[in-house]
């Protein structure tokens, strides 16, 4: 039953259900107890009533419901769970309370009710202790995101978000937790009174400044749409966010001010040159005047290139400047002081082993150098990956059923078919109803006519529970691209880059992410601005750090991307000499195979089959050679086998390293589902289709393993849908 139905339940209704918890059938009490459960507050009354009955079964669980529910907790509820949450609330001493608390904080979703329920009651100050607000919130705060999303779900749905926005607030002030003063903005966006609250910030912040209260105003003032404003906190990567912030926009006369404007000099003709590089115009002027302050700068040094930056945060910015110039062996040297790994990392994918192997061999003989330890593991580490076989992994062979039934409902909702798909996301709503994605789902197949009303509030919900959480929101934009609503889905990826620019963690890859799929949209011009604003929070420090050893790999990758979308503005307007020089400048940074395979196709649909040919001999004879040195890695077998595969090429070649990617891989999505593309077009198509389940529980056990749900999944359910339109068109006499 649609929930809008549910809450208008007559009181006639929730009286034949509490009288049905003295059924002499057990299955009918266990259902009619989940059913006032779901009703929540308006069932308190039913309940009491029902409690004072003569029937000894019936009393028994509407007192036990009663109290489930004045705890937040569901009938099903575990027993450990209870009491956990018993202890949180009325534990004889402080000190068991606040453990009581602290381990409910790190219990996933299951417990977001029973924690909501609990700062409600501490923020209104009706628990029988009296302990201090600020350090109860702070234990309460959930260790999981997934965890925050449903408790801010929970209390979204309470005196009309009243009660959100003020613990929000307070986790703000008493710097609970970073991401606090960015859900507060979004939520008071939504819920609140936003020129009001904004009026108060102002004035406090005025009267008496602090560093977290200028980290407020800031999310307040992007949420108010004062971007200018917003980045006008006094911490360093202002200036950056604003620089990021136009670039979304598409505002380049503004994003050019503030380059010119930036008080270092590095960082402002990085800033140039990723403006001019995303044009194409200047591009060799600005190239120039940054190589030029580069040499400047790092000539300065010792001419031991292991000794030390005068800072890291320098050096760090001497590095991706020096990436952005397009000069990777400067960027290389000066890594090898503070990200040595990184070096490594990079290397390898570039199948520069022999130069990792340098690096490796001299880190290892100074004795004393901190980074040691951190080049040995990065080596051993990227060497397992070269020559994993998969010994002694197992995978199940067929998917959860949960994930069966996700599969159908996300079907049955493309196809039109939105009852059904109503249905089965209703039910795994019940089994999760803690993702935001699900309910986006479950509300769409509502809302097309099933229950309008009911499906707008469930979108709202959906929507509303991320907040201003990236990685979240970007669960969702992900559900919203499987339905096939690509425009409505890069709104929701553009929402989680721009509030994912104010944490570092988020920075880079929130607007990576919206790249990739702005380029898959086929709008290379906007995910040009967008790659550059990613190499633009590079910049700082604080983004650099976060990534660890993965930085330097990313400013690469991003690299190569821009370019991958300057090629395909080029191709777009069959200028194939740009787009093969863009194809040689992304190759220089990361020899990739989508931009290659982007290029050949089109070159190929273009009637240019000779270019096209030459361009994949070139592309596929270095991994071909990295192969034949490590014939038994997947990732390498894989990588010449999809650019074979891809381009139409040389496909026995390409079955011949697919298999020898799934042999070395078994569990492997990636490898399962390149051996699927080569068997098609090889025209072995009920083979294909043999492996697309394989594919598919492979990639359900991967995203078991990662921060985001169903990542995997989801990208495996669209291939699986490409695969099945291209089998049925050969098919066809």
């Amino acid at each position: 039953m649609p929930e809008a139905t549910r809450q208008e339940a007559s009181l006639q209704d929730l009286r034949g259900l509490a009288s049905q918890l003295g059924d002499a059938d057990p299955a009918v009490r266990d259902a009619a107890m989940q059913a006032l459960w779901r009703h929540q507050e308006a069932s308190i009354p039913v309940l009491e009533a029902a409690a004072t009955s003569a029937n000894p079964e019936l009393s028994r669980r509407a007192e036990l419901l009663l109290h489930r529910l004045r705890l937040g907790l569901g009938p099903d509820a575990h027993p450990t769970l209870v009491a956990i949450v018993v202890q949180a609330r009325s534990a004889p001493s402080l000190p068991e309370r606040s453990g009581a608390r602290q381990r409910l904080a790190n219990v996933p979703g299951t417990a977001s009710p029973a924690i909501a329920r609990l700062i409600r009651d501490t923020l209104a100050g009706t628990l029988e202790h009296d302990d201090p607000v600020g350090r109860s919130l702070q234990e309460l705060w959930p260790a999981d995101r997934w965890a925050l999303a449903r408790i801010i779900d929970e209390l979204a749905r309470v005196d009309d978000g009243a009660t959100l926005i003020k613990w929000l607030e307070r986790a703000a002030i008493d710097e609970i937790a970073p991401s606090a003063p960015a859900h507060f903005a979004y939520a008071v966006r939504e819920r609140g009174d936003l020129p009001a609250v904004l009026s108060r910030w102002r004035q406090r912040q005025n009267e008496e400044p602090t560093a977290a209260g200028a980290r407020v105003l800031s999310c307040l003032l992007l949420a108010a749409g004062e971007r200018e404003r917003a980045a006008a906190s006094d911490d360093a990567a202002a200036d950056l966010r604003r620089f990021a912030w136009a670039l979304l926009d598409g505002d380049i006369s503004r994003a050019t001010g503030l380059a010119e404007a930036h008080p270092d000099e590095l960082t402002r003709l990085s800033l140039l040159l990723l403006l001019a590089r995303t044009s194409g115009d200047g591009e060799a002027e600005a190239q120039a005047a940054l190589i030029d302050t580069l040499a400047k700068v790092t000539n300065d040094q010792d001419e031991d290139p292991l000794e030390p930056f005068p800072t890291n945060a320098g050096m760090r910015r001497a590095i991706i400047a020096a990436t952005i110039a397009g000069e990777p062996q400067r960027a290389f040297a000066l890594a090898e002081s503070v990200d040595a790994a990184g070096v490594i990392r990079v290397l390898y994918r570039r199948l520069e082993f022999a130069a990792a192997e340098d690096i490796a061999a001299r880190h290892s003989q100074r004795g004393q150098d901190r980074q040691r330890r951190q080049v040995q593991v990065m080596q051993r580490r990227m060497m397992e990956e070269l020559r994993d076989q998969g010994i002694g992994r197992r995978m199940e062979q067929t998917l959860s059923s949960f994930a069966r039934k996700r599969m159908s409902a996300a079907a049955a909702l493309r196809e039109g078919r939105h009852d059904v798909a109503a249905g089965l996301y209703g039910d795994l709503l019940d089994l999760d109803d803690g993702d935001p994605a699900l309910r986006w789902a479950y509300g769409t197949a509502l809302g097309a006519g099933v229950d309008p009303a009911a499906g707008k509030t469930q979108i709202q919900r959906a929507l509303l529970m991320p907040l201003a959480d990236p990685l979240v929101r970007r669960g969702v934009a992900e559900e919203i691209w499987l339905s096939g609503d690509r425009e409505a889905a890069l709104a929701q990826y553009a929402i989680a880059a721009r509030w994912g620019v104010f944490s570092p963690e988020t920075a880079v890859t929130g607007l990576d992410v919206l790249a990739g799929k702005l380029i898959e949209a086929e709008q290379p011009e906007s995910a040009a601005r967008v790659l550059a604003a990613a190499l633009a929070m590079l910049l700082d420090e604080d983004a650099y750090a976060a990534l660890d050893d993965r930085a330097l790999y990313i400013a690469f990758y991003i690299n190569s991307e821009l370019y991958r979308a300057r090629l395909l503005q080029a191709a777009a307007n069959q200028d194939w000499d740009a787009a093969e020089r863009d194809l040689t400048k992304s190759r220089a940074y990361l020899p990739q195979t989508e931009p290659a395979i982007d290029l050949i196709g089109r070159l190929d649909a273009a009637g240019e089959k000779a270019r096209a040919d030459r361009l994949f001999i070139e592309v596929y004879t270095p991994v071909a050679t990295a192969v034949a040195r490590f014939g038994q890695s997947s990732l390498l077998n894989n990588q010449a086998a999809w650019l074979a595969a891809s381009c139409n090429r040389r496909l026995d070649s390409a079955r011949r390293h697919a298999m020898a990617a799934v042999n070395a891989d078994p569990t492997s999505p990636a490898a399962l589902d390149t051996l699927a593309e080569v068997l098609l077009r090889l025209g072995e198509t009920d083979r294909a289709r043999e492996l697309l389940d394989r594919i598919l529980a492979a990639a359900e056990i991967r995203d078991m393993n990662v921060a985001a749900p169903l990542g995997e999944l989801n990208h495996y359910i669209a291939r699986r849908q490409q695969f099945l339109s291209r089998i049925e068109e050969q098919s066809i006499p």
